[in-house]
């Protein structure tokens, strides 16, 4: 039994030789890099139909896309941003004493928990202004995971916070 296996096993390594020998030697690589210069490359995606943002404007369109997370290390562009909004505040206080206050009753039932559906809902009833805003919320500050079955009262008055801490709670 010892030497059909020793054969055998003699047999897989000269074949194991044999085809790497043959990639080393005889294979040509399929293909070479070429460095680009930076202008090459962005021109490059913009042909492909992508846009190239400085470190400045990606900074800029984040803090207007998540005016409540708040950084460390703040760029001029930030700090104008935020006076910006300090500026509208005062008027976004007032619409909301002009708006009037809606409640609705929110009914969680199983198998409809989905946090998307949940915001739909909120929008119809005028309770929040954005359903993907208040989903986004959700997801980001992981309540999506920790919404409960049951009957919720919510106003229109409610931050996106507190919506989502009466649900999950």
């Amino acid at each position: 039994m010892k030497q059909p296996v020793r054969a055998f096993s003699i047999g897989l390594f000269t074949a194991g030789i044999i085809l790497l020998a043959i990639v080393l030697y005889f294979e040509k690589p399929q293909s070479k890099t070429t460095n680009i210069s930076q202008q090459e490359m962005i021109a490059s995606l913009e042909k492909d139909g992508m846009q190239v943002l400085s470190d400045e404007e990606y900074i800029s369109l984040s803090v207007k896309n998540n005016p409540e997370e708040k950084k460390e290390g703040k760029t001029e562009t930030e700090e104008k941003d935020k006076d910006d909004e300090q500026t509208e505040q005062p008027n976004e206080a007032e619409d909301k004493q002009e708006k009037e206050v809606k409640t609705f009753s929110l009914k969680i039932e199983p198998g409809l928990a989905s946090s998307s559906s949940i915001s739909s809902k909120l929008e119809e009833n005028g309770i929040i202004d954005s359903a993907n805003e208040f989903n986004q919320y959700l997801e980001e500050n992981d309540y999506s995971q920790y919404v409960q079955i049951g009957t919720f009262d919510l106003t229109s008055d409610m931050t996106l916070n507190e919506i989502a801490e009466t649900i999950t709670n």
